[in-house]
């Protein structure tokens, strides 16, 4: 049986869709937390408190996950860590399309 050869060209156009399949996967995580970030500041903000109420979890859950969240990714001297980024916020948030804390059947 003949071995079928791979040309240059076909190598170029795997690697440059592999590349722009990796980019897309990229840009849509950014926008959802982009939305996820901007929803929580406008929540803060409308607070007097300027704290964020979770929709997903429970108060002590809540604080709970925000000290995972601080073990996990804990700042440095160079960055802040996962409370910095907003990332319990953004977990509270729950998964699309659950029912949050809360709501009526």
């Amino acid at each position: 049986m003949a071995a079928k050869s791979i040309s240059r060209r076909d190598i170029l156009k795997s690697l440059t869709m592999g590349v722009m399949s990796s980019s897309v996967l990229r840009v849509i995580p950014l926008q959802a937390a982009e939305y996820a970030h901007h929803m929580v500041a406008t929540e803060k903000a409308a607070t007097t408190a300027g704290t964020y109420a979770p929709k997903f979890f429970p108060a002590q859950q809540y604080k709970t996950l925000q000290t995972l969240c601080q073990a996990i990714i804990p700042a440095d001297s160079d960055s802040g860590g996962a409370m910095e980024a907003g990332a319990p916020e953004f977990i509270a948030q729950g998964p699309p399309g659950r029912r949050r804390r809360g709501d009526v059947r």
